[in-house]
């Protein structure tokens, strides 16, 4: 559907007279980076009528991430860093990439240079509704009154994974023995 994506971004003005946004933009350059097409991404960026702003580059970020383009994604990040030099995301995702492809000395690189500036990660929160009340929580998070319940819970749901997996490992590799 990315041709039809691209269809609609470029008659946004010419059919309805409405001038795309950075929004739109950013869709758009989200629509070709899970396509995979990150020269497309980036040549949208450069046919923008105004300067992209950091949504635009988290946007492109985020595509090189998926895509597994680490060259591309360190060129992102420079100019996010310099837009964003506070926020901690852009330095969290180039680290992982980098962790992922074993670059161990660029991940240290990115790591320290976060601990220079003083930039912090910020913990990632999750929210579950439960008889019509939400609550929010993050991992280790050990403030809720039945916190000890939960971690026995999850520890069990955990095992319970784990002897699935061995036992469909289990039945698979019997399966093939039978197949001698």
């Amino acid at each position: 559907m990315v041709e039809e994506g691209c269809s609609i971004l470029k008659s946004m003005e010419s059919d309805y007279g409405i001038p795309p946004r950075m929004e739109h933009y950013a869709c758009g350059i989200d629509l070709f980076g899970r396509a995979g097409r990150l020269e497309e991404a980036k040549a949208l960026i450069e046919a923008m009528p105004f300067e992209p702003d950091a949504m635009v580059w988290k946007t492109l970020l985020g595509a090189c991430r998926i895509c597994g383009d680490i060259k591309l994604a360190t060129q992102v990040a420079s100019r996010l860093l310099e837009l964003e030099p506070e926020e901690h995301c852009t330095y969290v995702l180039l680290s992982n990439m980098y962790g992922h492809l074993k670059r161990w000395d660029e991940k240290a690189s990115v790591k320290r240079l976060m601990r220079e500036r003083g930039v912090m990660k910020v913990p990632g929160w999750s929210w579950i509704e439960v008889e019509n009340k939400v609550h929010a929580f993050n991992a280790e998070d050990h403030s809720r009154p039945c916190c000890e319940e939960i971690y026995q819970v999850l520890d069990e749901l955990m095992d319970e994974i784990k002897n699935f997996e061995n036992a469909t490992y289990l039945e698979l590799i019997c399966g093939l023995d039978c197949l001698d």
